[in-house]
């Protein structure tokens, strides 16, 4: 009997790979934001997480920002998704203890974060499934990308994670005694007004 021909529907990606800047000079500006700016407190808990920034005058941030555009531009090419255009950013320090809630990205299409000073024992990024899959789905001996109801990616210096802006994702916590300090953006279509 022929096998009938599969076809995954309602695909959720995740692009993942390196970017290269100046981190160093990146972290520096953080750390100076960070003391004089309270923060908010939003899918964060015990660590530090900027508003939200719309532009920036900071040469190392500006070069970042054009890098993840870029790479945008090409997931969005992949996906047969219009130009987007840049929403927002904002900086997160995650000091020993800290993390973030599971939580997604209202508004936006496409969202990410950037990784500027992390090394993998300080936790895991998880993103988990959308769709109640994992009320159906009965334990299996190997995951795959079909069958899990998460992915596990490791946070480290210069890793980038770009997503859809509906997939729910969360950071473990900082289980180190060094922050873990990162980039999160956000890209939709312009507003028609």
């Amino acid at each position: 009997m022929k096998q009938f021909d599969s076809v995954l529907w309602f695909a959720t990606p995740v692009w993942a790979g390196e970017l290269h800047v100046d981190n160093e000079a990146i972290k520096d500006f953080i750390y100076r934001l960070a003391d004089i700016s309270q923060g908010v407190s939003k899918s964060n808990y015990l660590g530090w997480q900027s508003e939200s920034i719309n532009e920036i005058e900071e040469p190392s941030v500006e070069v970042l920002l054009d890098q993840i555009t870029q790479q945008v531009d090409l997931c969005c090419e992949q996906a047969a998704l219009p130009k987007l255009y840049l929403q927002n950013f904002w900086f997160n320090i995650n000091n020993p203890g800290a993390y973030n809630h599971l939580h997604n990205h209202p508004g936006s299409l496409i969202s990410g974060v950037y990784y500027i000073d992390a090394f993998p024992e300080q936790g895991l990024f998880y993103f988990e499934r959308n769709d109640d899959g994992k009320y159906f789905l009965p334990p299996v001996a190997e995951m795959n990308n079909v069958n899990s109801n998460c992915a596990l990616y490791t946070p480290e210096t210069g890793k980038c994670f770009i997503f859809p802006g509906w997939l729910n994702h969360s950071v473990s916590p900082n289980i180190t005694d060094t922050n873990r300090i990162s980039m999160s953006f956000n890209f939709g279509v312009p507003d028609e007004n």
